[in-house]
């Protein structure tokens, strides 16, 4: 008795689709290690660099980069690029919180200032007319 396999028969849907990593060039390869590393450890942005990145030039720049890399580049490193450059933005932005409280006077140094301001008269209102 000879055992038939039935799958033998089915076509194969993934035999056409090709490996995304064999078309990568040594130049995307590499760029896309860099990136993969970039994103996953926390490296922080020098604070020289961190104003330059936050330039409206700059950010034109890298969506000229975004487009470039989806059209002539593989996809994967486009949107690998996205991821990237969010990060980038993410860690070279600076803190624009600004502490109220540190800038806030109490209501002590308030009231010698209104003090100041409003020196006590010797003659009230009543006390000139009479």
């Amino acid at each position: 008795m000879q055992l038939t396999n039935p799958f033998k028969s089915l076509p194969n849907p993934l035999k056409n689709v090709t490996n995304p990593f064999k078309t990568f060039s040594t130049i995307e390869l590499s760029l896309l290690v860099v990136f993969i590393i970039y994103i996953i450890l926390p490296i922080d942005t020098p604070t020289f660099l961190s104003g330059a990145i936050e330039n409206p030039i700059t950010l034109v720049v890298m969506f000229g980069i975004t487009v470039y890399l989806f059209m002539y580049s593989n996809p994967i490193l486009a949107i690998l690029y996205i991821f990237v450059a969010y990060e980038l933005l993410r860690r070279s932005s600076k803190p624009t919180v600004i502490k109220a409280v540190q800038h806030t006077p109490t209501q002590v140094t308030k009231d010698k200032e209104m003090k100041q301001m409003n020196p006590k008269k010797a003659e009230t209102l009543e006390e000139e007319i009479v």
